[in-house]
């Protein structure tokens, strides 16, 4: 019997042509990080009420794309006036909203925005969840407050550990971004082992 050495080539390529995702999804792992876009946020007029709002930036520590990345919500806690913290939402994981109020999964080589929170002039600081839910209605801030949030990134070849978000707002609404900078103040993620009170 005389093997065409083409014919085995053609399907050795149509085979790895197939097989590459999951190849990929199992032997390189990618490495994804999550930190603060910067420390300002972006002020903008959403209709004619103007809004606020910081963004993360997740990006790859490699470089292999990330593929079908979701910034999902682990929980929120919020101080109370005693001092305490205490956890408003902890339902799942519930995905973040990407910049330009994309949905959906994402492919990040190397980084991509993703909505934290926003608020709107003389409205409530509160999360940007992709489908809205009943379940982050205490999950908000109307005045001068704290919030921590737990997200993760999670992609079909790589995902990032949890980390912890501190947001401490103030209840004004600053007329620059310099005074944005020092009303709601938005920590660099930490691992959520990493947070001592």
């Amino acid at each position: 019997m005389h093997l065409n050495y083409n014919l085995i080539l053609s399907i050795i390529a149509i085979l790895t042509a197939i097989f590459m995702p999951w190849i990929h999804a199992h032997f390189f792992r990618v490495k994804l990080g999550i930190t603060l876009k910067n420390s300002r946020g972006l002020t903008y007029y959403r209709g004619r009420t103007p809004t606020h709002i910081r963004h993360i930036v997740v990006s790859t520590k490699s470089n292999i794309p990330a593929e079908n990345v979701v910034v999902f919500l682990e929980w929120v806690a919020i101080k109370n006036g005693d001092g305490a913290w205490r956890t408003v939402f902890n339902e799942g994981r519930l995905p973040l909203m990407w910049q330009y109020e994309k949905k959906g999964g994402r492919r990040i080589g190397p980084y991509q925005f993703c909505n934290l929170v926003r608020i709107s002039e003389g409205g409530e600081l509160h999360l940007i969840p992709q489908e809205d839910t009943s379940s982050l209605q205490e999950a908000r801030l109307s005045g001068r407050g704290k919030m921590r949030i737990g997200i993760q990134a999670v992609g079909d070849n790589g995902n990032s550990p949890e980390v912890t978000i501190e947001v401490d707002y103030d209840g004004t609404w600053p007329e620059t971004d310099q005074g944005w900078e020092d009303a709601l103040i938005v920590s660099e993620p930490r691992r959520a082992v990493d947070w001592i009170d």
